[in-house]
């Protein structure tokens, strides 16, 4: 049984990289999991110190871990802070089990009905299989064969890990993998965790659609990469009083007021 602890991390990098700070979204992220899970444990993991009004109101909920990203696998370097998230997500789930969650995963009910499979992800639409949301019993074969495959001996198909690449082995890979080791791995559709998607539409329909909803939705993905610059950055709890779209309505239906404004009920 996956056992009901969080793990979230939080690996700075300088903005003109497409770093990001911890923001309000970050916030509303974070405090939606602990709301929907009282009782669990929520794991930060850092590498440098975080400031900030919205870090400050939710870090004493958390157990915070600052760790020094790796650097290096099989080799090979390891550059980019998303890169380095991706071990260290693996990393943690083999060694203590739970459940990851990217800071940019709203949720919108508990994950109690997925704790009984010992290995879960979800479908991103035409691309793979996700890694912003993975739950996992300790120990999963299923991770063990996916982190081997970082080797580029491995014979795999689509193994072999590539510094300058971006979703081969975050995405991609496990696709394949769950292909190979069925029995490992239980897969949920895109409108478990991932769709509305991170293109256009799914911005529009994310941000601007009043009527679209997912009922089917344990949580849902706001893909920062995407919608930093235009949804994210400044957004604020009055933006979500205000907005129409999707997410604004999902979060009014699932946060109070005063928790949407900072003022949490949640005990510290």
């Amino acid at each position: 049984m996956i056992p009901l602890q969080f793990h979230f991390i939080s690996f700075q990098a300088p903005e003109n990289v497409g770093g990001r700070p911890f923001s309000y979204v970050n916030y509303l992220c974070l405090y939606s999991a602990i709301k929907a899970h009282p009782g669990a444990v929520f794991n930060f993991y850092y590498n440098q110190e975080i400031e900030g009004e919205w870090f400050e109101r939710i870090k004493s909920h958390l157990t915070l871990h600052q760790i020094e990203p790796p650097t290096e696998i099989f080799g090979l370097p390891v550059k980019r802070v998303e890169h380095q998230a991706d071990l260290v997500r693996l990393r943690v789930l083999q060694e203590k089990g739970g459940i990851y969650l990217d800071t940019d995963i709203f949720v919108c009910r508990p994950f109690l009905p997925l704790l009984k499979y010992p290995f879960v992800m979800g479908e991103e639409c035409n691309q793979g299989l996700c890694n912003g949301v993975i739950l996992s019993e300790p120990d999963s074969p299923f991770v063990r064969e996916w982190l081997a495959a970082y080797d580029p001996r491995s014979p795999r198909e689509g193994a072999g890990f590539k510094p300058d690449g971006w979703a081969e082995m975050s995405v991609r890979f496990p696709d394949l993998l769950s292909r190979e080791f069925p029995g490992y791995i239980t897969i949920l559709s895109m409108y478990a965790f991932h769709e509305p998607m991170g293109s256009p539409r799914g911005m529009n329909f994310l941000f601007h659609d009043p009527e679209y909803e997912n009922p089917e939705a344990f949580a849902q993905h706001l893909w920062a990469s995407q919608a930093w610059e235009l949804y994210l950055k400044n957004m604020r709890p009055e933006t979500i009083m205000e907005g129409e779209g999707y997410f604004y309505r999902l979060v009014r239906r699932t946060l109070e007021e005063a928790e949407i404004f900072g003022l949490m009920n949640l005990h510290a």
